[in-house]
């Protein structure tokens, strides 16, 4: 039986869905690990890694949107719908990442630092994440699909 388009927009939604709750659990034990006190708060390069996530960030996510826009162009002068659906999964899992990793750092520097200001990085960084959840219209803006294709991402038991 072939791939149909509700089971690759399922599988998205799970990928997508699977990363950020990693990182909310994650943030969640780092949260309790560091009210137990299982960390000491005397970590000398406190101010560099502020400096570091600050700098890190943002560069994360340019080039996530940088190399995703970059792929995107060439996603758009695909002939088929399931290489233009195959590719965009690349790209995505691209841009996911490059989310993905600020955070993760932040998170990490909360737990060797204590400063709250890291907690307040890693949060607005998964709150922007969350904002990135794929759905059918997102999708079909990317790829910049004709009617064609938009209906046959719609239909769930289409096949790819």
């Amino acid at each position: 039986m072939p791939p149909t388009t509700g089971a690759y927009f399922k599988a998205q939604k799970i990928m997508f869905f699977a990363l950020i709750t990693g990182l909310v659990f994650f943030f969640i034990a780092a949260l309790l690990l560091r009210q137990t006190g299982s960390f000491p708060d005397d970590f000398p390069y406190r101010n560099w890694l502020l400096v570091f996530i600050i700098v890190f960030a943002p560069l994360c996510i340019a080039g996530g949107v940088l190399i995703f826009n970059r792929r995107l162009t060439a996603i758009r002068e695909m002939s088929s719908l399931a290489e233009k659906l195959s590719a965009y999964r690349e790209a995505i899992i691209i841009r996911y990442t490059t989310m993905e990793a600020p955070s993760f750092f932040a998170i990490i520097a909360y737990l060797l630092t204590g400063s709250i200001i890291f907690p307040g990085i890693g949060l607005a960084l998964i709150a922007w994440f969350f904002m990135m959840k794929p759905s059918i219209d997102k999708i079909a803006e990317d790829l910049a699909l004709n009617p064609e294709e938009k209906m046959k991402l719609e239909n769930p038991d289409s096949a790819i």
